[in-house]
């Protein structure tokens, strides 16, 4: 009847969280790599827009 029991509301909700908290933490891990990567290589510079400098972090 395409109608889905309240059990299986909660289910998919909790499971759709469940997505959601892993995927942020594996961004943030991903992210968190690639920034020391290109802080340890100097790769990543910061640029200060008051005084025109680029620093190599």
């Amino acid at each position: 009847d395409g109608c889905i029991s309240y059990d299986e509301f909660v289910a998919m909700m909790k499971t759709g969280t469940d997505w959601r908290k892993a995927s942020r933490q594996y961004s943030r891990e991903r992210f968190k790599s690639l920034s020391l990567n290109l802080m340890k290589d100097g790769s990543l510079h910061l640029h200060d827009g008051l005084t025109g400098q680029s620093i190599a972090v």
